[in-house]
C-alpha cells in the first residue's frame, strides 16, 4: 500500500473513533439520565439521541457505535500494516483486507441510514459523518488495491491462502480483537448497586407501612419507557405496592413544558391509553402502543377490537374533551414532581430516571415478594 494512502486511511479511522467513541458516551449517558440532550439534538428531524436510544442501535446488547470505535481501531491497525517495510505476513495484503472491511462497513451503513430516515424518520449527522467515513475508507482502499497491480480476485484468494497456511497467527489475531471488544462493552469493573426506589420500599417496610404506590411517568415512543415498561411486568403481583401509570409525552401539541415535540403522536397515544383504561383495557393498550405505535386515531382504532374493547366508543373518547384534561391533570402532576424526561419513577420521596438495572429488579422482587399491581 502506498504511503500516503496508508496515512489517509489512518486519519479516516481516527475521525471515526472520535465520533463513535461521542455517540458511546451520548448513548450512556442517555441510559443514565433520559434529561440529557446531546450537542446534535438539534429539531424533530435531526436528533442523535433518538437514534441512539433506539433499539436498532445496539446489537448483542452492545451499542453500535462501540462496535464502530472497535472497528475504527482494526482499520487503524491495517493503515499501520501499510505503512511497514517489508511488509507484515498477515494481512498479506493489507490494501485487500481494508478494502474488504470498508466493503461490509458501506454495506451496513446503507442499511442504518435507510433505517433512520424510513424507520426512525430522523437524521443523526454524527452517523452521517460515520457513513462518509466509511465511503472515503472504501474509496480509498480501491485505491490502495490498484496501485498493487493485482487483480482484486486474485488478491482475495491469495490472502484467504495466506491466512490458511498460517491458521494459528490468524486466530490469535481474531481472538485479540474480539477480547479487546469484549472488555471494552464490560468496562467499568464494579457491580451495579440498586437504585433508590429499593432503598424507599426498604424506608417503608422498616416503619410498618405497607401500601405503597409507584408512580410512572412514560412516553409512548420513548424507548427507555417501553424497557421500563417490560421490566416491571417481571414484578409478579403484590397488593401492597399499586404501579401508577401516568402520562408526560414529549410533544408539544398537549405538553407545553417541551421545548419541542420530540414524539409527534404521543398526545394522541396518551389519549388512547387513558380512554382503554377507562373501558379495563389499559394494561393491554399500552403493550399494543409500545409494540406497535400507532401515532394517527385510525390505527389506534383498528387495534380497539384487538383487545376486546369498543372502537367506536375509543375513537370518540380519544378526541372528547375528558381525555384532554385527564391527560393535562397528568402533566399538571409531573410538573408537581417536577419530572423533566421520562421513564420517570417516583416512591415516596425517592425517584429514579431511566431504565433499571437487574439489581434494581432483584433487589424490588426481594423485597416485595410477589411484586406489585397494577391500576
Amino acid at each position: 500500500m502506498r504511503r500516503a494512502l496508508a496515512w489517509t486511511t489512518i486519519a479516516l479511522a481516527a475521525v471515526g473513533i472520535t465520533v463513535s467513541s461521542y455517540l458511546t458516551y451520548v448513548h450512556e449517558r442517555l441510559q443514565e439520565d433520559p434529561a440529557f440532550e446531546s450537542v446534535c439534538a438539534i429539531s424533530e428531524t435531526i436528533d442523535c439521541d433518538r437514534v441512539v436510544v433506539s433499539d436498532y442501535a445496539s446489537f448483542l446488547g452492545t451499542p453500535v457505535s462501540l462496535i464502530g470505535a472497535w472497528f475504527y481501531g482494526i482499520v487503524v491497525l491495517l493503515g499501520a500494516a501499510g505503512l511497514r517495510r517489508p511488509p507484515s505476513t498477515l494481512p498479506r495484503s493489507p490494501a485487500v483486507s481494508l478494502w474488504t472491511a470498508a466493503v461490509l462497513a458501506t454495506i451496513v451503513s446503507i442499511a442504518l441510514a435507510v433505517v433512520s430516515i424510513v424507520e426512525l424518520r430522523v437524521m443523526c449527522p454524527f452517523c452521517a459523518v460515520l457513513y462518509a467515513l466509511n465511503v472515503g475508507l472504501l474509496a480509498t482502499a480501491w485505491l490502495a488495491v490498484r496501485s498493487t497491480e493485482e487483480p482484486l480476485g486474485q488478491a482475495l484468494r491469495n490472502e484467504l491462502a495466506a491466512w490458511r497456511r498460517s491458521p494459528r497467527s490468524g486466530l490469535g489475531a481474531v481472538t485479540v480483537a474480539l477480547v479487546f471488544l469484549v472488555l471494552l462493552r464490560t468496562r467499568g469493573g464494579s457491580a451495579p448497586q440498586p437504585s433508590s426506589l429499593c432503598e424507599a420500599v426498604g424506608d417503608a417496610l422498616r416503619t410498618g407501612e405497607r401500601r405503597m404506590t409507584l408512580r410512572v411517568y412514560l412516553d409512548f415512543q420513548c424507548p427507555h419507557c417501553k424497557v421500563v415498561h417490560a421490566q416491571l411486568r417481571r414484578l409478579t403481583s403484590n397488593p401492597s405496592l399499586t404501579i401508577d401509570q401516568r402520562h408526560f409525552p414529549f410533544d408539544r401539541e398537549c405538553n407545553a413544558g417541551v421545548r419541542r415535540s420530540v414524539h409527534p403522536g404521543a398526545c394522541l397515544q396518551a389519549r388512547a391509553a387513558i380512554c382503554a383504561k377507562m373501558q379495563q383495557r389499559g394494561p393491554q393498550m399500552s403493550e399494543r402502543l409500545f409494540a406497535d405505535g400507532p401515532l394517527d386515531t385510525a390505527a389506534i382504532t383498528r387495534i380497539a377490537s384487538v383487545i376486546g374493547i369498543d372502537a367506536a366508543r375509543l375513537q370518540t373518547c380519544v378526541e372528547s374533551e375528558d381525555a384532554s384534561r385527564l391527560l393535562a391533570r397528568s402533566i399538571e402532576s409531573a410538573t408537581d414532581d417536577d419530572v423533566r424526561a421520562t421513564p420517570t419513577l417516583i416512591l415516596g420521596s425517592r425517584r429514579h430516571l431511566g431504565r433499571l438495572k437487574e439489581a434494581d429488579i432483584r433487589c424490588l422482587s426481594r423485597r416485595l415478594g410477589t411484586g406489585p399491581t397494577r391500576r
